[in-house]
């Protein structure tokens, strides 16, 4: 008698196994495919990487000379200082734009035409061709102390118009790619990942076991 009871007992058990091996393979979800992407789509946003890039790389390029320049006025400043005193006839630490850069030239600093008129429009601080190469200095007390002070507040500058260049540069590359994404339908981050709603939904609970009958 007991030999039956224990032969039910086991074919309840396995029955129980198979029905939650059965409940929990169906409460698992389907993962959803990712959406291709246009390859035009693709093309376009790389062009429009590619070109943001150049951009950045003509401007960072663009002021290789300014770190140069400083740490060249720091070893010629004194020599720099007399050169310009020379050429201030009237004695009263200003200079024009002509004469700052003609003192420049005559000192061989290393600059291209155009980096130099960039220097001197940096220096020019009021805008009225009126440079002060002779203030008093604030920081830098020494024999010429003033002029590198002009030229370290001259070049600082010429680096915030180039921070403000690269952040124009990466407003435009992402209103860009905005507008490409937008054109073409794309869906925002985060949506047409996963699955649908059964990816969401939870595991079936599995079925308890039947409580073994007690022995004859």
């Amino acid at each position: 008698m007991s030999l039956f009871i224990a032969s039910d007992h086991h074919a309840s058990c396995k029955n129980s196994q198979g029905k939650k091996k059965k409940g929990s393979k169906k409460g698992k979800g389907k993962k959803g495919k990712a959406p291709k992407e246009d390859p035009l789509v693709t093309k376009a946003l790389a062009l429009a990487d590619a070109k943001a890039a150049e951009k950045r790389k003509q401007i960072i390029e663009g002021v290789q000379w300014v770190n140069r320049t400083r740490l060249w006025f720091e070893k010629h400043r004194a020599q720099t200082y007399d050169t310009l005193r020379q050429l201030d006839s009237d004695a009263d630490g200003i200079l024009s734009g002509e004469q700052f850069a003609e003192g420049m030239k005559r000192m061989n600093i290393t600059l291209d035409e155009e980096e130099l008129e960039t220097l001197v429009l940096s220096v020019d601080f009021e805008s009225d061709d009126r440079i002060k190469y002779c203030e008093p200095p604030q920081l830098f007390k020494c024999y010429g102390g003033s002029l590198q002070e002009l030229i370290n507040s001259g070049l600082e500058r010429v680096m915030m118009n180039h921070r403000q260049d690269i952040a124009e540069i990466e407003d435009e590359h992402d209103a860009e790619i905005a507008e490409i994404k937008a054109a073409s339908g794309a869906p925002p981050p985060g949506e047409g990942e996963g699955g649908g709603d059964d990816a969401a939904a939870p595991e079936a609970a599995a079925e308890p076991e039947p409580a073994a009958e007690p022995a004859a």
